[in-house]
């Protein structure tokens, strides 16, 4: 979240577009995760939904990286709608497979652990926010960034692609490795059949 001020206020030039960038963020987020109940009956893996959503989210932020709000204002908000609405479906999705983590590690030890499969999952949810948030710091400094001055096109290249690139990249690789996520109903409860 760190770096949406950073972008606001050194590469879009206006602070004052955060409020809107967030609004336009987070609305979309909350009709995404609604979405996403419709959206996973198109598909019969979760695997494959997921992979979908990640891999369209990823390439709308790379898309942003290249939309400047001082020149090209709708656009960027529409980007940013539409990736907002994907994340909000994604992020919704990600949490269906913990059930069937849970129902898979209780066939193969027969152990229902939910809590440790929950806890799990939150705690590397965190430490990717520490390793983000740190690492952003330690980019900016690299590339020469002093707060409060104006920056160089090498920081403001850097900001941009923190905001965009960066995470755009990291959700395209999500994407492909949930090709290979096969867990789903029919794969859980084969022996019942």
């Amino acid at each position: 979240v760190s770096i949406f001020v950073y972008y606001f206020k050194y590469v879009a030039g206006d602070l004052a577009l955060y409020a809107t960038f967030t609004l336009l963020m987070r609305v979309p987020q909350v009709l995404g995760a609604w979405l996403a109940q419709h959206y996973l009956k198109l598909f019969k893996s979760p695997g494959r939904a997921l992979s979908v959503l990640y891999c369209a989210y990823g390439l709308l932020l790379a898309a942003n990286f290249f939309v400047s709000p001082a020149s090209h204002l709708m656009a960027f908000w529409i980007f940013t709608v539409a990736s907002s609405l994907l994340f909000g479906m994604s992020y919704s999705l990600i949490y269906i497979i913990i059930p069937d983590l849970v129902d898979y590690g209780e066939s193969l030890t027969g152990v229902r652990n939910d809590g440790g499969v929950s806890a799990t999952m939150d705690f590397a949810n965190k430490v990717g926010m520490a390793i983000g948030t740190s690492g952003m710091g330690f980019v900016l400094a690299a590339l020469g960034f002093s707060a409060n001055m104006p920056q160089t096109p090498q920081v403001m290249m850097g900001i941009n692609a923190l905001m965009f690139i960066a995470p755009g990249i990291l959700s395209i690789l999500i994407g492909v490795l949930f090709l290979w996520y096969r867990l789903d109903r029919t794969v859980l409860h084969a022996d019942e059949k």
